[in-house]
């Protein structure tokens, strides 16, 4: 056991099981809803994983220490926090050398999940390569840590803010599979562009887990993307999506926003200008890739009897 992680007792003896168990990471809803409805939407996640078998894990650092099984007191904690830290790989040890708390990008959550013993994450969507990558090389260390991270995410795919092109490029590079759940294009979170292809669609999660399984046990290093749709109530048009991306972005440069703080400034950007459906979906969305991370959850363990 690192010693630095601290795994919930009941969780700990839920992996210990080979139980299914969902890895979830907070900054997906804390960059968007505000406290307290984030802490209702969280908790709301965590009751539809156990209602389908699985245990939820909850992911934050805590006073210095790597949390995995987050009570709804240390959730409420983190998604209270005014302004609270966005921590990423890079930032961990940091953070636990100066003692102090915050949520979790996708990359830091795949982290914590692998010591933890954790092989599925559920999310809204990772980050990617961002548009001009090729002027500020800004990508996402989502990607990087996707690469070397045997953790398989349940995303609905790459926020629509980013160069999806270029990060399909980048995961084809790296070697990390993208698998469709049962759709042929892959999603650009709120978006369904027709352009964009995943390599592979799979259309029952059995196979999703065959497929992770295989992978892991040819020692092919590295996490697995399956790319959720997101729900047909829940997509906004391409076009008008694209023109609120585009504002977004010249508003950002005339602002001189940071490229830390820029992700977050887009996405409240964006919400802005959609007058709030961006928040109200983030939710359903949410929920739709716990469901579906359960079940694939549930796959892998059963393969890990055999």
């Amino acid at each position: 056991m690192n010693k630095y992680l601290f795994i919930e007792k009941n969780l700990e003896k839920i992996i210990r099981s080979n139980k299914p168990v969902v890895g979830l990471e907070l900054n997906s809803i804390s960059k968007v809803v505000p406290y307290p409805q984030s802490l209702n939407l969280a908790m709301e996640i965590e009751d539809i994983i156990k209602s389908s078998g699985a245990y939820p894990a909850t992911l934050g650092i805590i006073d210095g220490k790597l949390i995995a099984g987050l009570t709804s007191s240390e959730i409420a904690y983190l998604l209270s926090m005014d302004h609270a830290p966005k921590i990423s790989t890079r930032d961990i040890s940091y953070f636990i050398s100066q003692k102090l708390s915050g949520t979790l990008t996708s990359a830091a959550a795949l982290f914590i999940s692998k010591l933890a013993g954790i092989r599925v994450l559920s999310t809204a969507a990772i980050g990617g390569v961002h548009r001009g990558a090729v002027e500020n090389f800004d990508i996402s260390s989502d990607l990087q840590e996707l690469s070397s991270t045997n953790v398989a995410v349940v995303c609905s795919g790459v926020n629509y803010i980013f160069d999806i092109p270029l990060t399909l490029e980048y995961l084809k590079t790296y070697g990390v599979p993208v698998v469709g759940y049962t759709t042929d294009i892959f999603p650009a979170f709120y978006v369904l562009d027709d352009r964009l292809k995943v390599e592979y669609r799979i259309d029952h999660p059995k196979e999703i887990a065959s497929l992770i399984d295989t992978k892991w046990n040819l020692g092919i290093k590295g996490g697995v993307i399956v790319a959720n749709p997101v729900p047909p109530a829940c997509v906004i048009d391409r076009e008008t999506m694209e023109s609120y991306v585009k504002m977004a972005l010249e508003k950002a440069r005339q602002s001189h926003i940071d490229r830390k703080d820029f992700t977050s400034y887009m996405i409240e950007e964006i919400d802005s200008y959609t007058k709030g459906k961006t928040m109200q979906y983030i939710g359903e969305i949410l929920k739709n890739n716990a469901r579906l991370s359960c079940i694939i959850s549930e796959e892998l363990t059963n393969l890990y009897k055999e």
